[in-house]
């Protein structure tokens, strides 16, 4: 009783400072989380292109952007965290560059790129939060449609990715999120081009940006 008569406080005041409440204990960070919003898949694509087994000189492809739907699934440990990253399959455009821009499209693949990913959150900045991180990559191809090339066949492939990105809280539960991902991805794909068997490694390494809402439970 003394010391909460030096303090100034009673037993239940003196309960009050030592405890936290429901949005302290719901601000230390630790628990699942959701991140959910529109994203952008921005590939650097080229291609080693084989007919036949021989090399076609400045034969190449393009992968035109797409726009989907993103949803990341993890776990934070205050300044750790680990996360799993999907979304809605985007349908991409695979057309002819170099030699082979005469030939415009040359197919269709529908494709659901799978990030596995370990980060370090940076705390101390208030409601401002960025992390980074890396880990894999996984893409899977979920149809492949014919245009100029038929019998179209791409392969899933594994690859690395980093991540950096920036949370900026709203409410204790709620934040808002900015999220780029670079892989470095590759992939194999193979078809009939005029008759004549050909074979493609393709070099995709996108750029995946995506923002929305993040929440934690």
């Amino acid at each position: 009783m003394l010391v909460f008569g030096v303090l100034g406080l009673s037993p239940a005041a003196a309960q009050s400072v030592s405890e936290p409440g429901p949005n302290e204990r719901a601000d230390d960070d630790t628990g699942p989380y959701v991140h959910v919003g529109p994203g952008a898949l921005i590939f650097d694509g080229n291609a080693q292109v084989k007919s036949s087994g021989a090399l076609l000189p400045g034969a190449t492809v393009s992968v035109d952007s797409n726009v989907t739907v993103i949803t990341e699934f993890g776990y934070r440990w205050r300044h750790f965290g680990v996360s799993l990253t999907g979304g809605i399959p985007p349908l991409a455009t695979v057309k002819g560059a170099g030699t082979l821009t005469p030939l415009g499209t040359l197919g269709r693949i529908r494709y659901g790129p799978t990030v596995l990913t370990a980060h370090y959150h940076f705390t101390g900045l208030g409601r401002l939060q960025p992390y980074i991180g890396g880990g894999a990559v996984l893409l899977l191809i979920f149809d492949n449609q014919d245009g100029a090339v038929n019998r179209l066949r791409v392969s899933n492939h594994w690859g690395a990715a980093v991540q950096a990105g920036v949370e900026y809280k709203i409410a204790p539960r709620l934040s808002l999120y900015l999220d780029v991902k670079k892989a470095a991805l590759k992939t194999y794909a193979t078809g009939l081009l005029s008759g004549a068997p050909i074979t493609a490694n393709i070099r995709l390494n996108p750029t995946v940006v995506g923002g929305g809402l993040s929440v934690r439970f």
